[in-house]
């Protein structure tokens, strides 16, 4: 499979026609393949929850709220967002050594253990999940490099009384419980949401602030092509699997 650089920088809107495919018949091909096989293993394991890492995963909910839809109607998936800068600041050695700023819910650990306006804030922001912390959580990223990422929110939620946290990636560097395509190296084209900023230390991303609105409303348009694209490409691949079943069942 080649190689694609991850794509940093939606592009404005007015360069490109409403008509222009942003993904190539390869690209479409893996966002189909990533949110069939994800809605296989959700199923198979009985996941009821669902949390995509910011940036790069928040976009793959368009493609697989769209397929879990069309074919398991009947099944409930609640599908999050999650920013892993809240959970990276662990204790406060940590926070000094990050510049010393310590706001809730960035100190996370305390001599103590797990800091509990922390857990409270949490089983408050995703009361879904919450509600029963013996059911299996699936954490979620376009891709894994080190693991350092996935890893701080795995632990934290160990910690405050999640018992069955899987991660999976549509691509890792590292062993995890489900991989989309082995082998692949880059988060493409699973592409970052510039309309929010993940870079606070929040677990909830925040939007962008007013003073960036002139960037805001280029980034929205762009990414509004992005998300249909992404949606027309899940469409499609089903579209493309009920006619071979079609054919199969008329032999």
């Amino acid at each position: 499979m080649r190689r694609r650089e991850v794509l940093t920088q939606v592009p404005h809107p007015e360069d490109h026609n409403d008509d222009e495919q942003l993904f190539d018949q390869e690209d479409k091909e893996l966002i189909y393949e990533t949110v069939k096989k994800l809605s296989a293993f959700i199923i198979e394991k009985k996941i009821p929850n669902i949390m995509l890492l910011d940036n790069a995963a928040r976009p793959l909910y368009i493609g697989l709220k769209e397929y879990l839809k069309t074919n398991y109607p009947n099944v409930e998936v609640n599908i999050h967002f999650t920013n892993p800068e809240g959970y990276f600041i662990r204790n406060r050695e940590e926070a000094i050594a990050n510049g010393g700023h310590i706001v809730p819910p960035r100190l996370i650990w305390t001599p103590d253990g797990i800091n509990k306006d922390f857990a409270y804030l949490f089983d408050n922001t995703y009361k879904n999940i919450s509600s029963d912390k013996n059911q299996p959580l699936l954490l979620f990223d376009a891709c894994v490099h080190s693991g350092s990422t996935m890893a701080a929110v795995k632990r934290t939620l160990n910690s405050i009384g999640y018992r069955t946290v899987m991660c999976g990636a549509v691509s890792s560097d590292i062993p995890v419980d489900f991989v989309v395509s082995e082998g692949r190296q880059t988060c493409y084209p699973f592409n970052r949401d510039t309309n929010i900023d993940s870079g606070k230390p929040t677990i909830v991303s925040l939007p962008r602030k007013n003073e960036q609105k002139s960037t805001i409303e280029n980034s929205t348009e762009a990414m509004a092509r992005i998300r249909s694209q992404l949606k027309a490409a899940v469409l499609g691949g089903i579209d493309k699997d009920k006619d071979k079943n079609k054919k199969k069942g008329s032999r």
